[in-house]
């Protein structure tokens, strides 16, 4: 079974915000040296890499967007990287392309498109 985390944050007296990652099971600071961050981009990219692991989680902390841009990153298509297309074998012309045979729509393409790639 898969964890689900919560992407939190805790704010001091002084007004800063210290991030805290933790599973949805725990409701304490237990280890503050491995569960709190005071350097904000080691959280994004701890954050970032248990969205593409497929763990589920609530957000308290991160723009919306960023994390749509990490999902769009986990499910994108290996085969043809997002592009909706391969090279196709059977031509001698490199440049000839065919649709992806793993995509089963075009989001991928669209996210491409979407990024003026």
């Amino acid at each position: 079974m898969d964890k689900h985390y919560i992407f939190d944050y805790i704010q001091t007296r002084d007004g800063h915000n210290i991030g805290w990652i933790y599973p949805s099971n725990q409701n304490e600071i237990v280890d503050p040296c491995n569960e709190l961050y005071y350097d904000i981009d080691n959280m994004r990219l701890d954050a970032e890499q248990i969205i593409k692991d497929g763990h589920t989680f609530t957000n308290h902390f991160f723009d919306e967007e960023e994390i749509e841009e990490w999902e769009k990153e986990r499910d994108r298509c290996e085969e043809c990287d997002g592009d909706g297309f391969i090279m196709s074998p059977t031509y001698d012309d490199p440049f000839y392309e065919e649709p992806c045979p793993n995509c089963n729509d075009e989001s991928d393409f669209e996210y491409e498109r979407s990024q003026d790639k």
